[in-house]
């Protein structure tokens, strides 16, 4: 039996979701109070942090600071209760690795800001996040600080989140800050990230003639080898089959765009522009849909519409050879090498005259509300905890864990070596996510792109139209009907954003 890996997903389950009651609890700000395990006397000798106001005088004693940090789970005791890798630890329990994490993110911080408290607490993730950070900034009680992946760009392009340093910024790549960076200045630093490859079966690649030591490079050395595996590989449930990614869901989901914008980045053609624009019309777009429809038509309609789990359905059918070729993330890599899959992860192939590109999964952030209270402590709060190093190698260096990468170009430089990779056991798992650390570092990583309104509307829309171009037959739509096809896109996208 497989050894289960660790998803998304349930990652998700683990930050214990909450809304509605939570919401309100958080944002209504408490009682400034000690650090959470701080004695009386620890509370007389310390060294508080003193908001300065206008009647403050020297014989006044500061009241401490409290910052109101959203973060991606619960940390009730941060100062005194001890985290354990271990799924019988009642800490592990309640705070999974996060856990493990907040304590090497904070505990600095906190020692540096005696009279400094930090109240932690988790209000989702993605669309759930989304809704409680609206919510909050509604109500007008919104934290100190914040997380997110998807959504950080709408909320830093709606003004909410103050900019922060520009040499922290430095310390990543500029790629990772680019959902984040709105008039060339960074409004959230990631804590984790994570990019897309294309993962390879070999042996599929040595059926069909091909030799598993030059693996393509480009869009017609990859087109050519998809088509070769294709004629050899049959399965009964399946048909001809060979290359996949999400097909078109018919919905709001934007996972199927994350499996496919890479192409369109490397062609000079993403779908928004550096100012968050929709630029869908592009003929460069129209070059890379009918590549794309001639890539996917490699495979049976059938496979081409599974959909399985939203994450991780299509490893099962990667593991037994029905899928040879893949766009997929670093996580991923564990349940391949888990299988015992003679498979490795190579850089997206490029079309003539085009450029690397990846996208990011994975690629927390967090930010700082302008509104807050105590902003130069909130600030250094998220600059000093994101950069990190040993903070940064925590999730891929961690046994068990291994999901995301780290973000700092640092860290990411060594991915030739890189040797904090226990969390992705094996040698085949850690040799497909150095590829995964070297994209993030080089592969120009973008994100699925977050619109400033309307976001679920565009979505739907756009699956809509991948579905069109694809067709019901190969080769899909025609140069001409894509152009069509992509200009009313194009402008249904511009009138939901106004």
């Amino acid at each position: 039996m497989l050894k289960k890996t660790l998803t998304r997903r349930d990652f998700i389950k683990a930050a214990g979701i909450t809304l509605g009651a939570a919401l309100v609890a958080a944002c209504a700000r408490q009682s400034m109070t000690p650090i959470q395990g701080q004695t009386a006397a620890d509370s007389e000798t310390a060294n508080p942090v003193q908001a300065t106001t206008a009647t403050s005088t020297p014989s006044q004693t500061p009241e401490p600071v409290k910052l109101e940090v959203w973060w991606n789970t619960n940390l009730p005791d941060l100062t005194t209760a001890e985290w354990k890798n271990d799924p019988n630890d009642p800490v592990f329990q309640a705070e999974w690795y996060w856990g493990g994490l907040g304590r090497l993110k904070y505990r600095p911080f906190l020692k540096e800001n005696p009279g400094v408290a930090l109240n932690i607490t988790t209000h989702g993730w993605d669309a759930d996040l989304r809704t409680n950070q609206l919510l909050a900034i509604a109500s007008g009680k919104t934290p100190d600080t914040t997380y997110g992946e998807a959504y950080v760009s709408e909320f830093a392009q709606m003004g909410v989140y103050a900019a922060l340093d520009p040499a922290a910024a430095g310390l990543f790549p500029a790629s990772l800050l680019a959902g984040a960076t709105v008039g060339g200045q960074v409004y959230a630093l990631p804590k984790s990230t994570g990019a897309t490859v294309l993962f390879v079966n070999l042996d599929k690649v040595s059926q069909a003639g091909g030799d598993p030591t030059r693996l393509p490079t480009t869009w017609d050395e990859l087109l050519a080898l998809a088509q070769a595996i294709s004629k050899v590989n049959q399965s009964d449930a399946w048909g001809h089959t060979a290359y996949y990614t999400k097909g078109p869901a018919g919905s709001s989901y934007g996972g199927q765009a994350a499996g496919i914008l890479h192409w369109f980045a490397q062609n000079h053609a993403p779908l928004a522009d550096a100012n968050f624009k929709p630029q869908a019309n592009l003929a460069a777009s129209v070059d890379t849909w009918l590549f794309h429809n001639q890539l996917l038509w490699t495979s049976s309609m059938d496979l081409v519409n599974h959909q399985g789990e939203i994450e991780g359905g299509p490893i099962p059918l990667f593991n037994e050879g029905v899928i040879a070729l893949m766009p997929e993330w670093n996580n991923d890599a564990k349940a391949v090498a888990a299988a015992n899959v003679n498979a490795a992860a190579i850089p997206f192939p490029t079309p003539p005259g085009g450029q690397p590109a990846t996208t990011t999964i994975g690629n927390d952030m967090e930010s700082v509300f302008k509104s807050s209270p105590h902003l130069d402590l909130a600030k250094s709060l998220i600059t000093q905890s994101t950069t990190d190093e040993t903070a940064q190698a925590f999730f891929a260096g961690t046994q068990g864990c291994g999901i995301w990468l780290p973000a700092l170009k640092s860290l990411l430089s060594q991915y030739a070596t890189y040797d904090r990779l226990d969390g992705y056991e094996g040698e085949t798992t850690q040799k497909m996510v150095r590829v995964t650390m070297q994209q993030a570092l080089e592969g120009n990583a973008t994100q699925v792109p977050a619109w400033k309104k309307n976001g679920t509307e565009i979505y739907t829309a756009w699956n809509a139209s991948y579905g069109r171009i694809l067709g019901t037959q190969a080769p899909g739509m025609g140069r001409a009907e894509i152009q069509k096809e992509l200009d009313d896109l194009q402008a249904y996208m511009v009138g939901e954003l106004g």
